[in-house]
């Protein structure tokens, strides 16, 4: 028999790992990216912070998402930091632009062969 379950106590404000929408006091602007000023470190981004930043942007991403297209090499662009992937906005934002097929007025038009 298994003994009492024990729960993880989290700091106040933090959300949970499994949380899918990023915490509604976080400003994506002000706190994970920052001024964008010529003599500012560029800012990373964990896995979950890019997943965030996808969708409070594109409304699409998920951690897992972004792990699968790391593998077989179809998600955005992104560095090792020690064993950490890290994503920089320039290139999630880059990549998502690049899904964007070619405006269209019918779900029944064929996209655009150069959009692919």
């Amino acid at each position: 028999m298994r003994g009492p379950r024990r729960f993880q106590k989290t700091q106040p404000g933090l959300r949970s790992r499994r949380a899918r929408l990023p915490d509604p006091g976080l400003n994506l602007e002000a706190d994970v990216i920052g001024d964008r000023g010529m003599n500012q470190i560029p800012k990373f981004l964990r896995r979950e912070q890019a997943a965030n930043y996808l969708f409070e942007r594109y409304g699409f991403g998920a951690r897992s998402s972004l792990a699968k297209w790391a593998c077989d090499g179809s998600g955005p662009k992104f560095r090792l930091l020690g064993r950490y992937p890290v994503y920089m906005p320039d290139d999630l934002d880059a990549w998502a632009m690049s899904r964007l097929s070619s405006l269209q007025r019918s779900t029944s038009d064929k996209a655009d062969p150069s959009a692919t």
